[in-house]
């Protein structure tokens, strides 16, 4: 089946539409898109046969008339013939070939939008679910999540052995201890305890939520609904 550059053009521009449509609706207006492309290609197939038909009645009549001519003219009517068959069989592979190329194209192309869609769909899909859960979070007992972090904290700390503590904060360089919200008197106290006070740096950040990290000059320590959002939605995306 013969594509002009318009024909293709125009497959082209129905291609971009459909991305667009995917990204706009999602799955229904793609299945829409999908069961119109796929009459107008059955509309197609039926037009070449219909073609073929008309074709092969025409050399049919032809082979036809030539069977009341004179003797010599059997041996042209039978080279008709076979060239007439030889050329039968050369449009239907054609058509068949093409009509099979167009049907590959079009479900590798609906396999592609379908798995686009679905990424599409995981991503947004977790990206609602931290949002959400950030919001909850928020708003669930934040002091309470701000102790359990930080004596989760704590005890790592005070379970380390004196060479396990000086490769985790080095000799030297600032030490910081980002938290959501002012603590406590006795909580600083106790997570001071067991570092050095002379290099600990407090930073505020509302973003932790709630919780505790600690940024050493090679390492960081995090005890955080921040850090275990953003390893969720990690998670979501691989």
């Amino acid at each position: 089946m013969h594509l002009d550059p318009t024909t293709l053009a125009l497959q082209l521009v129905n291609f971009l539409a459909l991305v667009l449509l995917l990204r706009r609706f999602l799955f229904r207006p793609v299945l829409a898109a999908i069961d119109r492309r796929e009459a107008a290609q059955t509309a197609r197939r039926r037009d070449a046969e219909g073609a073929l038909a008309e074709t092969q009645a025409a050399r049919d009549a032809v082979a036809a008339d030539r069977v009341a001519l004179a003797s010599d003219a059997a041996r042209l009517r039978a080279e008709a013939h076979e060239a007439a068959e030889a050329e039968r069989r050369r449009i239907l592979d054609a058509a068949r070939q093409s009509a099979d190329a167009l049907r590959q194209a079009a479900a590798d192309r609906i396999n592609s939008e379908r798995r686009q869609a679905e990424a599409e769909l995981t991503v947004r899909a977790g990206e609602l679910a931290v949002t959400l859960t950030t919001r909850l979070l928020t708003d669930a007992q934040p002091d309470v999540a701000d102790q359990v972090f930080a004596t989760a904290l704590i005890t790592e700390l005070a379970g380390m052995q004196p060479d396990q503590k000086a490769a985790l904060l080095g000799l030297d360089g600032a030490i910081t201890l980002t938290i959501a919200r002012p603590w406590p008197e006795e909580r600083h106290q106790a997570l001071l305890s067991l570092l050095p006070p002379d290099r600990v740096e407090w930073v505020v950040d509302p973003d932790l939520i709630a919780g505790v990290e600690l940024s050493a000059p090679h390492n960081l320590i995090e005890h955080s609904w921040r850090a275990a959002l953003t390893a969720a939605r990690e998670g979501l995306q691989a």
